[in-house]
């Protein structure tokens, strides 16, 4: 498991990992267009080696728990704004504590400790004029949200709904 824990506990092959932030948390990005709270401790890994035979050297290949859900914001206020908080409601859970089977690598919810509300803070926001874009990054659990789901997104407070007119799948990594 990347990154080590001291507190890593494996029970049946399965360890707890927080995937974006706890239930009730928020992630934090600085400026727009910034990856870097998408990876290291972020972006939990995990591999499985077995059968190592005495004297050698195990190697495992590590591989994603997590997914990451780029949100792009484009402004269309006539006056350049401040984006200092970002929303996106699923119709399942996306963040919070699941438990992690190392050998098949299926994620499961702690119950009540998840939420279907992933929130973003962005720390040193810019000006963002109309017309430009900006980048939002979000670590979410792997999911498929189906056509016809609804995300709800809020910017600064203000919400707008999004329904899908295809699948869309949130893969590991």
């Amino acid at each position: 498991f990347y990154p080590y824990t001291k507190d890593l506990a494996l029970v049946d092959n399965a360890a707890a990992v927080t995937i974006g932030s706890a239930a009730a948390g928020v992630q934090t990005q600085t400026g727009y267009d910034n990856k870097a709270h998408v990876s290291g401790k972020g972006m939990p890994l995990y591999g499985t080696v077995m059968g190592v035979e005495e004297g050698k050297v195990p190697a495992a290949d590590l591989n994603h728990i997590a997914s990451v859900l780029e949100l792009d914001i484009i402004s269309c206020m006539p006056q350049a704004v401040n984006i200092s908080e970002v929303k996106i409601t699923a119709g399942e859970d996306i963040v919070g504590s699941y438990t992690v089977d190392f050998v098949t690598g299926t994620v499961t919810p702690v119950e009540g400790a998840t939420s279907k509300t992933a929130v973003l803070k962005v720390n040193e926001p810019g000006a963002l004029e109309n017309g430009q874009t900006a980048k939002f990054y979000f670590v979410v659990k792997p999911f498929t949200a189906a056509a016809g789901d609804v995300f709800k997104i809020s910017v600064n407070g203000s919400e707008k709904e999004i329904t899908l007119k295809d699948a869309l799948v949130f893969a590991p990594g």
